[in-house]
């Protein structure tokens, strides 16, 4: 199936009166985001998703590239930068500060903040697919704007390559991107029957068919419990196991398939075989081995009045950024913060000050616009 941006171009180029045009959107959205509804409204809204994806087949991508690069240049996108006004506010810095997105996706959180402040943007992204998302960032905004391309875990050397020394500002906005979940080809998501792949990198060797075909049963229940708090991985690592012994797991629909197996029927807040792609997910691009490594380098690279904000989606991701920044900024030793051993010298200094003591959530307004955005966590510190 063809990427949501491809899908709202071909609706703006083909689908003349709005009112039909913005019906598709809500259908397209509606079976994108909730499996679990109604089974009757949710065979509707496939059948027109799939309406859409045959009047690409009929006129072809060539008929709209021009009208699709308008689209990427402009500031719609099908990513949906998640907390941006709290993003923007908490960069609350000196004029021409240096911001490091470490997390550029399609660039809305980039070209919200070079748009709306006259502050510079280096940004990181692995996944290489981003290039024509940051090539129209450098278009619009020239020099203010740099892309690298590498793992956020290296970002320390990365800027080192730039001769920078120092950031006023480092941006994480963890997990996966709308622009990877929507990509069907690329096997994150269990809407489209799919090769399990999952990388971010596609250079990378290890894909998510490895990691469910060659994973002992007792590692891949630990994975599952461990990377996304699944209360049913025995089950489903036994269920893999058994489904593989048969003959091999191959796409996002077979996977899906046997997960749901596992839970009863009815109706879920979630689809069952969510919190099972996401661990698979973060196996395969060792997402948490990234984050403590980028955590720690955050603060070799964050200048003394600086600001890192950090975006989570999941309590084991917000878990270890709770504990960083509580480590060290003295959270869990505030009763003895300012004291003195000898009333002179002895005072206790830490590298960070939380900015807030509870991480700020989307408003309702933002979730009905964006309902991915519902389980963002923003947390903020500051470099001391």
């Amino acid at each position: 199936m063809p990427d949501s941006q491809f899908c709202f171009v071909v609706c703006q180029d083909y689908f003349v009166y709005k009112k039909l045009y913005d019906f598709g959107l809500l259908c397209f959205n509606l079976f994108r985001e909730f499996v679990s509804v109604d089974r009757g409204l949710f065979c509707y809204c496939n059948l027109v998703y799939n309406f859409i994806c045959m009047t690409i087949k009929n006129h072809g991508k060539s008929a709209i590239v021009s009208s699709s690069s308008n689209n990427i240049n402009g500031s719609e996108m099908s990513h949906v930068p998640v907390l941006l006004e709290e993003i923007l506010q908490s960069f609350d810095l000196p004029d021409k500060s240096l911001i490091l997105d470490c997390t550029f996706g399609s660039g809305g959180h980039s070209r919200a903040i070079l748009g709306r402040t006259n502050f510079n943007v280096v940004a990181i992204d692995r996944d290489s697919s981003v290039n024509v998302f940051a090539n129209a960032l450098f278009n619009d905004f020239g020099n203010r704007f740099k892309f690298m391309h590498g793992n956020f875990s290296q970002l320390v050397g990365i800027l080192r390559s730039l001769n920078i020394n120092n950031v006023n500002g480092i941006l994480l906005d963890l997990g996966i991107s709308s622009m990877q979940l929507d990509s069907s080809n690329r096997g994150f998501s269990f809407l489209s029957d799919a090769p399990l792949d999952m990388r971010m990198n596609v250079d990378d060797t290890i894909t998510a068919y490895d990691i469910v075909n060659a994973t002992s049963e007792t590692d891949l229940a630990n994975l599952l419990y461990s990377y996304s708090d699944e209360y049913r991985s025995k089950a489903i690592a036994k269920r893999i196991v058994e489904e593989r012994n048969v003959s091999p797991i191959k796409t996002t629909g077979h996977l899906a398939r046997i997960v749901r197996k596992i839970y009863p029927s009815g109706k879920h807040s979630i689809d069952p075989a969510t919190k099972t792609f996401m661990a698979i997910r973060m196996a395969v691009n060792r997402e948490l081995d990234e984050l403590y490594s980028a955590l720690d380098s955050c603060l070799d690279i964050l200048c003394v009045g600086g600001v890192l904000s950090i975006i989570s989606f999941h309590s084991t991701e917000d878990r270890i950024v709770k504990r960083f920044m509580r480590e060290h900024s003295g959270y869990n030793n505030r009763v003895k913060k300012n004291k003195y051993d000898n009333g002179d010298k002895n005072q206790i200094t830490y590298d960070l000050s939380i900015a807030i003591n509870k991480p700020l959530v989307p408003s309702s307004a933002e979730i009905a616009r964006n309902p991915r955005a519902r389980s963002a966590k923003l947390r903020i510190a500051t470099r001391n």
